[in-house]
């Protein structure tokens, strides 16, 4: 111990009296350090800091999708049957995300919540920063709500709690507590300014479909009971979703239903699992190069203190003391490098911390270092000490005290270590081409996305994104509301047409499907095929630029029947050609439909669809 101490204290020295080398040498070092301190404070705070199982073992989630698929929400009517199916082997809580209007100050604005069952705390236990955990039903009151940290901090400015109302949806609620900033749930980064009681759902007059059986908008949670296993559970809820195929065909055709246990990760990120390994192999190689490039400098170094080797060698200095010298002066650098890193990864927080998927809803990811990004920038530090010094190590294990010390010393200690410099160099130079071959292909991919013809005009393309049914709107009122918008965008200079479509090319969420059959007959035994439909208003095409290759577009006088196909489809249905006219019969009850018009090919959900 005592001569690994020596040993730093020598780099120590050393290092002083080259403080150019030594500032080049700590920046290289640094950089790579750095941008891997950041990139995994990122993945950190999405696959790690984000999975509630942690502390919460036995809980996993319900998942309901097409084929038993590990991805699904569910909807209030399969939640019944699943709690119903699973009771005596499992505890079912469930979350389900909406919004509000939140009435204040003489202005309404959205307020993100998130509607949880009575027994959704107990189980997922959030970190409280003031009052108490308490989401009840208003029984013959107002109902008590929890609100989030940030809500509280910036929209109402930090009140006190006690007395604390909101009006959500026209209606008041009592605040009874405040949840961290940091906690976002199981089922992902969500962040939600109030925490609603589910079974209030009604009283807030929120969307009237979520109401309905194929809403799939719960997400739901389980925690195993004593004696019970995962495999258990799994068989109660296959035979749960073949159930409701069986009672509910034109909604839940070939559904299946699994459980996992959420220790597995958070399944809002799990899919970014592959694609942060893949990228943080490719940072990585940013440290390597960054090691192969002190290498190189350390080799230098060592080149020129060769005759300071020799002599240590022979005043005694064993072999090993000599490579504990050369790497300690490694590690000293690793150790300065992964303190600048540890700041770099500090300040840049606030600009990481901006991430967020391209959604309305508000999210948080927690990117500050903590103890984990600590021991992954200590054992950077490790690699990035040791890698760089192993080859000036194994050079002065090889010092030759009668060459070093004669008088031709110093001109031959030149050439021996070329050999290896002029590896390491032909590796940083692979190393930058690989970089810049990856650059040169994502440019060029980039430039040939940006070539793609989707179907539709993108350039001077607005959206605005409004819920009326969530915020309390009829089917009346909502119909008016639209009216009055589009009139009033219409009015803006500048503005060349407005139309109103219930989701737009490229959304993100679940697709609204209809099962459609050609030929006259009900989809009662569940045979039809479901295709994915958009609800659109007049002048949608036109303000879209999507082209009408037969019939024509929806107008004012459009009857409800009317529905327009693109080319795809009426290819598949009618291959002869003559969509126009045709009749396709709807669902479950077998209406019919005329189609109005034909559209050219478009993507609405990728380039791939």
């Amino acid at each position: 111990m005592g001569d690994s101490f020596r040993d730093l204290m020598h780099a120590l020295r050393r290092l002083r009296r080259s403080p150019a080398f030594t500032l080049t040498a700590v920046m290289t070092l640094a950089l790579g350090v750095g941008v891997n301190a950041v990139a995994f404070s990122v993945v950190n705070g999405l696959l790690f800091k984000g999975t509630m199982a942690r502390g919460l073992p036995g809980i996993g989630r319900i998942a309901t999708t097409p084929g038993g698929d590990e991805g699904g929400y569910a909807s209030l009517a399969e939640r019944k049957r699943f709690v119903e199916a699973t009771r005596g082997s499992l505890e079912v809580a469930a979350e389900g995300r909406s919004s509000l209007a939140w009435r204040h100050d003489g202005t309404t604005e959205t307020a993100w919540v998130l509607f949880i069952s009575d027994n959704y705390f107990a189980m997922v236990q959030p970190p409280l920063m003031a009052g108490h955990l308490r989401v009840e039903r208003g029984e013959g009151g107002p109902p008590s709500v929890v609100i989030g940290e940030r809500f509280w901090r910036d929209a109402l400015h930090s009140p006190a709690l006690a007395g604390l109302t909101l009006q959500l949806n026209k209606r008041e609620v009592n605040v009874s507590g405040v949840v961290r900033e940091t906690f976002t749930g199981p089922a992902g980064i969500y962040s939600p300014d109030v925490w609603l009681p589910l079974d209030d759902l009604s009283l807030f007059s929120a969307a009237a479909s979520l109401q309905q059986r194929d809403t799939r908008w719960l997400f739901l949670l389980g925690r195993l009971l004593p004696g019970v296993s995962t495999a258990q559970v799994r068989e109660q809820l296959v035979v749960a979703a073949a159930d409701m195929t069986r009672d509910w065909p034109d909604t839940h055709r070939e559904r299946g239903a699994t459980f996992w246990m959420l220790d597995q990760g958070n399944s809002e990120v799990r899919g970014l699992r592959t694609a942060a390994i893949v990228g943080m192999g490719i940072i990585g190689l940013v440290l390597v190069l960054a090691c192969f490039n002190v290498a190189t400098l350390l080799l230098a170094r060592a080149a020129e203190g060769e005759r300071e080797l020799g002599i240590h060698t022979a005043l005694g200095a064993i072999p090993g003391r000599l490579v504990r010298m050369v790497v300690a002066e490694g590690m000293v650098l690793a150790a300065l490098s992964g303190v600048v890193a540890l700041i770099v990864a500090r300040w840049t927080q606030s600009l990481v911390g901006s991430f967020a998927m391209p959604i309305d809803e508000p999210q948080y990811v927690d990117v500050m270092p903590d103890a984990t990004v600590g021991v992954f920038v200590a054992l950077l530090i490790l690699v990035a000490g040791v890698v760089p010094g192993i080859w000036p190590a194994i050079s002065a294990t090889r010092v030759d005290v009668l060459r070093v010390l004669g008088s031709q010393g110093a001109n031959a200690v030149a050439a021996r270590p070329s050999r290896l410099r002029a590896w390491l160099v032909g590796a940083q130079v692979a190393g930058s081409t690989v970089f810049l071959a990856m650059a040169a292909l994502l440019s060029q991919s980039h430039a040939n996305l940006s070539l793609v013809d989707l179907g539709f005009d993108r350039d001077h393309l607005v959206t605005i994104d409004a819920d009326p049914a969530s915020h309390g709107y009829d089917a009346t009122r909502t119909e008016e509301y639209l009216r009055l918008v589009q009139e009033r965008f219409s009015a803006l200079p500048g503005v060349r047409s407005v139309a109103v479509a219930d989701r737009v090319p490229f959304f993100i969420g679940f697709d609204r499907t209809t099962q459609i059959s050609p030929s006259p007959g009900t989809c009662e035994a569940g045979a039809c095929q479901a295709y994915p439909t958009y609800a659109v208003g007049p002048g949608y095409f036109s303000t879209m630029g999507i082209t009408l290759t037969e019939g024509r577009a929806f107008d004012s006088s459009s009857a409800a029947d009317s529905v327009i196909v693109n080319e795809a489809f009426a290819r598949k249905q009618w291959p002869d050609g003559g969509a126009v006219g045709r009749r396709l019969y709807v669902g479950r009850s077998g209406s019919t439909v005329t189609v109005v018009g034909v559209t050219a090919r478009s993507h609405t959900r990728g380039l791939d669809r």
